[in-house]
């Protein structure tokens, strides 16, 4: 009798030890947690992390900071300015070009233009968000010009040596520094040329931003209108 209650004493005991056991660990079964995975998404409470503050400094943008309150058109009022005339040379022979000057707003509040002599009859004048245009009026698919423009919240040096590069994929460029261009005195000049085309570009620090001055003119062109371009911005000057 002895046997049977040491076996059923041992039962009892057994039982007692595993109720008292906490339960198994769970087997591991894959490596240690990724970055993406273990990387909290925002503090530790919980909350959505706050969105950042946006810098106060002035992003350089081709937009002007005021919009000038005008409203020009490709046949502009001649009428109004000096009447006067351009001198340009074509196959040797000086030609007297009937002009007009006038100034041309690019900003209002501080103010910002320039003034310049323009053929009546033989060129065009657009302008577009921050830019004057002065295509020659020729015919050609890809005419000869004239663009000055007021880029807002940049200067010379951040616009260097990429400027040239929206106007032209040139095969050669020269950077020339200081120059003059009519009455101003220009901080740098850039000189470029392509397959067909040749560039030249003219950069003035002002207030809050850049004046710039571009001329385009196609190679098969220079002769007959490279040198209107030029007379052009002979009488070049600007008003602040």
């Amino acid at each position: 009798m002895r046997r049977p209650l040491l076996l059923a004493g041992l039962l009892i005991l057994a039982l007692l030890l595993s109720a008292c056991a906490g339960p198994a660990e769970p087997a591991v079964t894959g490596g240690p947690a990724s970055p993406a995975a273990s990387a909290a998404p925002g503090p530790a409470d919980g909350t959505a992390a706050p969105e950042p503050t946006p810098s106060e400094a002035p992003v350089p943008s081709a937009t002007p900071a005021v919009i000038p309150e005008i409203s020009p058109s490709p046949t502009p009022d001649w009428t109004q300015g000096e009447e006067g005339e351009l001198i340009i040379r074509i196959d040797g022979e000086e030609q007297h070009i009937p002009a007009y000057g006038r100034e041309y707003l690019l900003r209002e509040e501080p103010h910002l233009g320039f003034s310049m002599m323009a053929p009546k009859e033989s060129m065009s004048t657009l302008y577009l968000t921050n830019a004057w245009y002065f295509p020659v009026l020729t015919g050609s698919e890809t005419p000869a010009w004239l663009e000055m423009s007021f880029i807002y919240g940049t200067d010379a040096d951040d616009l260097l040596p990429d400027f040239i590069n929206a106007y032209l994929e040139f095969t050669e460029i020269e950077f020339s520094g200081a120059s003059k261009l009519g009455r101003i005195s220009m901080d740098e000049t850039i000189t470029a040329s392509g397959t067909d085309l040749l560039v030249k570009a003219w950069l003035l620090n002002v207030p809050e931003g850049v004046f710039t001055v571009v001329l385009s003119c196609p190679l098969d062109r220079l002769d007959a209108d490279l040198g209107l371009l030029s007379a052009m911005l002979d009488t070049l000057s600007l008003t602040m």
